[in-house]
This record gives structure tokens, C-alpha cells and sequence, in this order.
């Protein structure tokens, strides 16, 4: 298996983590083909699941900005998705239509325009 790993506190986890972000103070990883969010607990000293999201394929690039999470599903392309603070809940925003196989992506940003970019 493979291993989150905090500290002193590890965590294994079904299948390849291949990225790993920071949103709000939640840890968001990808594991295999899905998008989980993880909260710390100081109390009980574990990461707590607050959300996820199941790609279609296998995550191979993910980014995160505010509460927005951009990632490329290796042959179906970008998917945008956000955590919705209210429903705790990480929802589906947008994806590109088309299939595509993508390695790498981004946020760029020009003035208050927000732009996706995928390789």
C-alpha cells in the first residue's frame, strides 16, 4: 500500500497518492482515480474525511486555488471542481467535453479572468 504521512501519523490509503494540496487547512490528495479531502484532528490525532470525488480514469495533476480544485484525469481530460463549504461537499463545476490526455495543469490568471491550462 502507500502512505500519507503527517508527522508522526501515517495513513494508508487503496491505491498510488499522486498529488497533494492544501485548501483552507485541509489536506486534498489523489489517490488513484479520486479526489479526497482530509481534515486534522488534534484530539484524536488522525485525518478526518471531509470530501471526495470519484474521476473517471486516474488523476495524474491536481491544483488548488481558494476552494477551487483543478485536475487532469489522465484520458478524460480537466476536471473543475469546489468544495462547498455550506454542504461539505467537494461538487462537480465544469469538465472538458473532450477526451484528452492531459499530464499537467494550471491556474492562470489575467486581471479578474480566471484560465484553465492542461499539457
Amino acid at each position: 500500500g502507500f502512505a500519507v504521512a503527517i508527522r508522526d501519523y501515517s495513513q494508508y490509503e487503496k491505491g498510488p497518492v499522486c498529488c497533494v494540496g492544501v485548501m483552507e487547512g485541509k489536506l486534498v490528495v489523489s489517490v488513484a482515480n479520486k479526489v479526497l479531502l482530509y481534515q486534522w484532528d488534534v484530539e484524536k490525532r488522525s485525518l478526518i474525511g471531509r470530501g471526495f470525488y470519484d474521476t473517471q480514469v486516474y488523476v495524474v495533476s491536481m491544483k488548488v486555488y481558494r476552494n477551487f480544485i483543478l485536475c487532469a484525469d489522465y484520458r478524460r481530460g480537466l476536471h473543475l471542481l469546489a468544495w462547498d463549504r455550506d454542504m461539505r461537499l467537494i461538487v462537480h463545476v465544469a469538465r472538458d467535453p473532450g477526451v484528452c490526455h492531459v499530464l499537467s495543469t494550471h491556474f492562470a490568471f489575467n486581471g479578474s479572468k480566471l484560465g484553465l491550462i492542461a499539457t
